[in-house]
């Protein structure tokens, strides 16, 4: 059976992990009304997501450019984005497109509670200099081919660099690290740092590009 299959990645992926919000998620997709020929529990799925992020409107668009609040139940860590990740990962190398569609509406709601949270961050600081170091030293590349598939982006795996994003982060910023040299020995709670100023510089770009051409045109 394909739920059976689909939970059997999920508990494999998630593994020990004692976050509030998984231990959820788990809930919901074994509760959810799943069968081999139709995905009818992806209705079950997206009513579930209103609990982790829900808005008066529903655009990933319009919460960038109008600093849109989301509500949920859960705070969406950095660990709770990494187990999804490998979990849609699996999900992918084993079942058809259609099986994906079942828990989009999880992958979007962790998306905008994750932006919001960063938001609400970066509103009490503002652009820092900690923000402008980190931008200063992104890698930026361009996408091929033209028109549809051409954009500018940061190299999800390497953006400062290196594969160890989070140790770029804090060498740049000069945070001292007082643990080993491995990514395995870096406390999960110094993860959580590096990955919470990351995500704040999707709306720190706008301030400092502003500031930036308020310079130029002086």
């Amino acid at each position: 059976m394909i739920k059976e299959e689909i939970l059997k990645i999920w508990d494999s992926v998630r593994g020990n992990t004692s976050s509030p919000l998984l231990i959820e998620i788990g809930k919901a997709m074994k509760d959810a009304p799943i069968t081999d020929d139709n995905f009818k529990g992806a209705h079950f799925i997206n009513d579930f997501s209103k609990r982790i992020a829900e808005s008066e409107k529903d655009s990933d668009i319009v919460a960038l450019q109008y600093r849109m609040d989301y509500v949920g139940e859960w705070t969406v860590s950095n660990h709770d984005l990494q187990v999804w990740g490998i979990f849609i990962l699996w999900l992918h190398r084993s079942f058809f497109k259609s099986a994906y569609l079942f828990v989009q509406g999880i992958t979007k709601a962790l998306k905008n509670k994750r932006l919001s949270q960063a938001y609400t961050r970066y509103q009490k600081t503002g652009l820092t200099e900690e923000h402008c170091k980190l931008l200063e030293n992104m890698l930026w590349d361009m996408g091929i081919p033209r028109p549809d598939l051409c954009s500018l982006y940061v190299q999800g795996k390497r953006p400062f660099g290196n594969s160890s994003i989070e140790y770029d982060i804090f060498e740049h910023l000069g945070w001292e690290m007082n643990w080993g040299e491995d990514d395995d020995d870096m406390p999960l709670n110094q993860e959580e740092r590096a990955w919470d100023i990351f995500d704040e510089l999707v709306f720190a770009i706008v301030d400092a590009v502003k500031q930036a051409k308020e310079g130029i045109e002086r």
